[in-house]
């Protein structure tokens, strides 16, 4: 819940989060193996936000929606290796198993 607090300040303030390396990270010890590397490769970017947010969406039985909203507004954006590696995506990340 900390990193999402973080999160929902950077967002409040207006600060730059598509390519931020995060300084509160989620912690990764303890988790499957789909939350780690290589499947998670990185911890300090933008991904694994919205991967915690997809679960909890998933969850709690609201995240159908909310999920379909991502690929569209993210599709287009991380068909550029440049783009998507600043925001920490693996390739192919639309079949990652937690999505």
């Amino acid at each position: 819940m900390h990193v999402l607090t973080y999160i929902r300040n950077i967002c409040a303030h207006h600060s730059r989060l598509w390519n931020r390396e995060l300084a509160i990270r989620p912690r990764q010890q303890g988790l499957t193996e789909e939350w780690i590397p290589p499947h998670t490769p990185r911890n300090d970017r933008i991904f694994i936000i919205l991967l915690i947010l997809n679960h909890l969406l998933k969850v709690s039985g609201n995240g159908n929606d909310w999920q379909e909203a991502i690929f569209k507004l993210l599709g287009p954006v991380t068909a550029i290796p440049r783009w998507a590696a600043a925001m920490g995506f693996p390739d192919q990340w639309v079949e990652h198993p937690l999505w």
